[in-house]
């Protein structure tokens, strides 16, 4: 019994979250997604209101406790070489450490490529003689992911197991309309990529990465609810959810 790996790609707001969720429930398999990553790995800067209720006094020891939370190395080395010893105000500190966390936007984005991708590969790698593991990889998936991007999540997936994937695909109009009506935060950063050429193009990529990369790729009209394969293996179960 293979097991499996989806990977879904697509514009910001195109509907990837959804239709994981959807495969992870339908396959019962298991969703790595970058944004439930970036949120665990790189939590949002605080704003002074997160302190509302704080003494003057207990501002800084309450910061420095959310920094001692933060799960990556280097994050924690960088906020705190802005604490208080410059003699700055909590609001400074905020305000700095938010430009200096988009500086290192690039490294964040390859640990998070880096975690999902090396997650799924551990996940269909524990092979299983009664039922098939399913991995659903939820990003963008863009150009831009270098280090840890399409082609290194193909390499080390089909180590493992077939890699099949989707392009999620919806208008223009709609992906506007559905980053409008978010709360962003950092995502807001994103809102930009969405009109980009960049995004990978599964019905114009190489042949050859086709070839020796993926087992079968689709896309998939969110509006339209329209699956269609492109090249490469079938896969039934997923055409059978899919194919109205």
């Amino acid at each position: 019994m293979k097991d499996v790996a989806i990977l879904l790609c697509g514009k910001p707001a195109s509907g990837k979250t959804t239709l994981a969720k959807r495969l992870e429930a339908h396959f019962n398999g298991i969703r790595y997604g970058t944004d439930d990553t970036r949120a665990e790995l790189y939590p949002l800067i605080p704003d002074l209101a997160d302190f509302r209720g704080l003494q003057p006094h207990e501002v800084w020891p309450a910061i420095i406790t959310w920094i001692e939370k933060q799960q990556d190395p280097e994050r924690i080395n960088m906020l705190y070489t802005l604490t208080p010893t410059h003699g700055i105000t909590p609001q400074e500190y905020f305000e700095l450490a938010a430009k200096k966390l988009k500086e290192t936007r690039a490294a964040q984005r390859d640990g998070i490529y880096r975690t999902i991708i090396e997650s799924s590969a551990v996940h269909i790698s524990q092979r299983s003689d009664t039922e098939r593991r399913v991995a659903i990889l939820d990003g963008t998936f863009g150009l831009r992911t270098v280090d840890y991007g399409r082609e290194h999540a193909v390499r080390l997936l089909r180590e493992h197991g077939e890699v099949y994937a989707i392009q999620v695909l919806c208008s223009e109009q709609r992906a506007k309309q559905i980053l409008r009506s978010r709360e962003l935060g950092e995502r807001a950063i994103d809102c930009s990529l969405a009109q980009r050429e960049w995004i990978w193009d599964l019905a114009r990529i190489d042949p050859l990465i086709a070839k020796e990369g993926f087992h079968g790729a689709y896309t998939f009209d969110t509006e339209e609810q329209k699956l269609e394969h492109l090249f490469g293996a079938h896969l039934q179960e997923l055409e059978a959810l899919l194919v109205s």
